[in-house]
């Protein structure tokens, strides 16, 4: 069966915010309405993640970025990427058609000098979405308007008590955490449509408590809480790790049952255990790579240089350009972009990409589906964009 690292439990009961099938399928029927050829991408990337520091004030054990991060300290370059760069490449892609902006990490996004006046920008332009550690939340989410610049708010966790927040983050920002993600929820009350989700990092360090961390943010008020195992990717280092974080068959086993016997009982978590159990078969290929040809997503990283995958990002390999050293307008779509869009488009055709690392892995798979059965189903503009349609 095809390996699934991430589910999501709500209120209401299941939603998994990781199925980008009918958003990836409704960004490539775009891209067919406006005319352009297969070789051309959407004239913006339907969802821009920037990365705009290195800066991080959490110590995680399980870190993608630990080397990055490292290396940037040696090299005096921590703050983040210049202001003027950033803000030029925010608006020229949103006004040419980007419809979610997702401030992540690299470090936490919130410690980015620049950010407050990026976040009013990046609302103006289109959906926005942040991932943060959740210990500055505060600072930005003070008031109602404040709060209204975003769509998603993503706070990752790890623990439901003080000592398994620390032996993981490393840092004593337990009860801060938890007070910022009340605040939101509590301002949330007062009319606003801001998803607030709890995002857990599954790890070695806190596998065997997923129902009494799902029950207790649940409690806080939080929308949605996100299981999410930790990869062992690592974007400093070299691809992956030479010492593995990945859960063993062992500790998978022991998390099902830790999950089976619990009080706390939700389907989610328990199919979440189940498939990481069970076999582990690469998702299926498909005819194309939708996600690079038809430009559904880009990310700036901490250094400035832009990337239109995931696994990828990091690998000179395929960089598309630079936002120190060209503006936006001349690396979309530009000979590098077109170039790296045709090696994407290969390596995925002969079955050699990181599918198993890659998130957008449904979104082609949506795509393919959309294409094979003639685009039928629904694929209502307003149903996807309010299913956070302009995040892929």
């Amino acid at each position: 069966m095809l390996q699934l690292n991430a589910f999501t439990i709500s209120k209401g009961g299941t939603h998994d915010l990781y199925d980008f099938g009918q958003r990836g399928a409704f960004a490539s029927k775009m891209k067919i309405i406006n005319g352009y050829s297969s070789e051309k991408p959407l004239n913006a990337p339907w969802t821009l993640e920037v990365e705009p520091t290195l800066l991080c004030n959490a110590d995680c054990s399980f870190c993608s970025y630990g080397e990055d991060i490292a290396k940037a300290k040696l090299n005096r370059y921590i703050k983040g990427l210049p202001r003027e760069a950033v803000l030029n490449a925010l608006r020229t892609a949103g006004e040419a058609g980007t419809k979610g902006i997702l401030w992540s990490g690299g470090g936490e996004p919130l410690l980015w000098p620049h950010i407050d006046e990026a976040l009013t920008l990046s609302a103006s332009l289109a959906e926005v979405s942040v991932q943060t550690n959740g210990i500055k939340l505060d600072a930005f989410t003070k008031t109602l308007d404040s709060l209204r610049r975003f769509r998603i708010i993503s706070v990752s966790v790890v623990g439901h008590t003080p000592e398994l927040h620390l032996a993981i983050m490393r840092v004593k920002s337990f009860a801060c955490v938890i007070r910022n993600i009340e605040h939101v929820a509590e301002l949330k009350l007062r009319g606003v449509n801001t998803l607030l989700t709890a995002k857990i990092l599954v790890s070695v360090e806190n596998h065997l408590f997923l129902p009494e961390i799902v029950q207790f943010y649940l409690g806080l008020g939080v929308d949605t809480v996100a299981l999410r195992i930790v990869q062992d990717y690592n974007y400093g280092g070299d691809g992956q790790r030479p010492t593995s974080l990945d859960l063993s068959q062992s500790q998978r086993h022991a998390m099902l049952q830790a999950i089976t016997v619990s009080s706390f009982q939700h389907d989610s978590l328990l199919a979440f255990a189940e498939t990481l159990t069970q076999q582990i078969i690469a998702p299926p290929v498909t005819s194309r790579c939708y996600n690079a040809t038809d430009g559904h997503f880009a990310c700036i990283d901490a250094h400035g240089d832009v990337f239109i995958g995931n696994p990828e990002i990091g690998n000179p390999e395929f960089c598309i350009g630079n936002i120190l050293v060209s503006p936006w307008e001349e690396i979309w779509c530009s000979e590098r972009h077109l170039a790296v869009i045709q090696k994407m488009n290969a390596m995925q055709c002969a079955g050699t990409c990181q599918r198993e690392l890659c998130r957008h892995v449904k979104a082609n798979l949506g795509v393919q589906n959309a294409i094979d059965n003639q685009w039928r189903g629904n694929l209502n503009e307003k149903s996807i964009m309010q299913n956070l349609g302009a995040f892929l």
